[in-house]
C-alpha cells in the first residue's frame, strides 16, 4: 500500500511536469494567444482545461500560475473518492469497526452493552467532514488568480475545443492540452434497473436517510466491500 501510495505520487508529479513544459512550450510558439476567432465570434482559450477535481485536481499547483488554466466539474469537489468513495467509506467501515470492539468487550473482561449506532448522526458527521472538504477545494480554485472553475458538463465539439453545459446555458473554450480525469460512475445493470425494485448506488447509499435492514451488495470493489461491512453484522445493525 505505501510502495504503491509512492509510485501514485511520482506519476502524477511526472503528469505535471510534462504538461507544464508542453503548455510553455505552445505558449512560446504560439504567442500572444487572446481570444479564438472563428467565422466573426470568439471563444474562450485557455493553455491547459482538466476535466473532472478527483486525482486531475491534485496537477496544478502555483508552478502552473504563468498559465492560464481551466478546470471543469460538474459534481462535486473532489472526485469520487472524497465525496462517494473511499473517504466516507472508510469513516462507516471504522465507525464499524469501534461497534464491533464495543459489542466484543467481554473478551477483554469489560462489561459493555453496544444498544444502537445512530445512523443519522454518523451519516451527518462524516459528511460534514467531506463536504467541508469540498467547499473548500471549490473555493480554493475559484478564487485562484490563474484557474478558472467552469461548473458544469463538457463535451468535445472539436479538437481542442469544448462547449460546457452550465447552469445559465452553454460555455464555449478552446485549450491546447485537454486532460480528462473525470473518473467513473456506477453502471445499474438492465435487470436491476427493469425489475421495479428500490435500488442505490454508490453514490447515494451512503447519504440514505434510514440504514436499510436488509442489504445485498452487487460488486466487490472497494465501496462495495467497505459498504457492506458498515452493515455486515446483524447486531451491528443501525438505528436511526
Amino acid at each position: 500500500m505505501v510502495n504503491g501510495g509512492v509510485r501514485e505520487r511520482e506519476e502524477l508529479n511526472e503528469m505535471k511536469w510534462k504538461l507544464l513544459g508542453t503548455a510553455l512550450r505552445l505558449r512560446a510558439e504560439h504567442a500572444p494567444y487572446g481570444a479564438w476567432h472563428q467565422e466573426g465570434w470568439q471563444m474562450r482559450h485557455h493553455d491547459l482545461v482538466i476535466i473532472g477535481t478527483g486525482s486531475g485536481n491534485t496537477i496544478v499547483d502555483d508552478s502552473f500560475a504563468d498559465l492560464d488554466v481551466a478546470i471543469v466539474e460538474e459534481r462535486k469537489f473532489g472526485g469520487t473518492c472524497a465525496n462517494y468513495g473511499c473517504i466516507p467509506s472508510k469513516m462507516l467501515a471504522y465507525t464499524a469497526d469501534v461497534a464491533d470492539t464495543v459489542d466484543d468487550a467481554g473478551r477483554f473482561n469489560i462489561d459493555a452493552n453496544l444498544r444502537a449506532v445512530h445512523w443519522a448522526a454518523l451519516r451527518d458527521r462524516v459528511f460534514d467532514r467531506t463536504d467541508g472538504i469540498e467547499r473548500a477545494g471549490r473555493a480554493g480554485r475559484v478564487e485562484s488568480d490563474f484557474i478558472t472553475v467552469y461548473a458544469g458538463h463538457a463535451i468535445f465539439t472539436g479538437p481542442g475545443q469544448l462547449r460546457i453545459e452550465v447552469a445559465d446555458g452553454e460555455v464555449e473554450i478552446t485549450a491546447d492540452q485537454i486532460v480528462v480525469a473525470a473518473g467513473g460512475r456506477p453502471v445499474v445493470p438492465p435487470v436491476i434497473a427493469e425489475s421495479g425494485l428500490p435500488y442505490e448506488t454508490s453514490d447515494t447509499v451512503m447519504r440514505i436517510d434510514e440504514p436499510p435492514r436488509h442489504l445485498t451488495v452487487l460488486g466487490g470493489g472497494y465501496i462495495a466491500a467497505e459498504r457492506w461491512r458498515t452493515s455486515s453484522r446483524r447486531r451491528v445493525l443501525l438505528s436511526p
